[in-house]
């Protein structure tokens, strides 16, 4: 192969190498974004989980022993029996 091919293949590669890492930057960037999100996500659900349980402690106070505090599938609180 003569000088000129291997210096246009050897420059073609480096300039793929240099899309590819700006394409990797990138997308590291966007999932780092999505990353923050979900962490600020389950930050709140973690804290409304605590928060519920600690009303639902305090309600089960009030409560007969047989009776309990429940979370339906919809949000809204219940009493079940046990």
């Amino acid at each position: 192969m003569s000088t000129d091919k291997q210096r246009l293949l050897r420059n073609l590669r480096a300039r793929l190498d240099r899309e590819a890492l700006q394409q990797l930057r990138a997308e590291c960037a966007r999932l780092a974004e999505r990353i923050d999100s979900l962490e600020y996500q389950l930050h709140n659900a973690l804290d409304d989980a605590d928060t519920w349980r600690d009303h639902a402690a305090e309600m089960a106070e009030f409560l007969p022993d047989n009776i309990h505090p429940a979370l339906a599938i919809d949000g809204t609180v219940g009493l079940i029996e046990k």
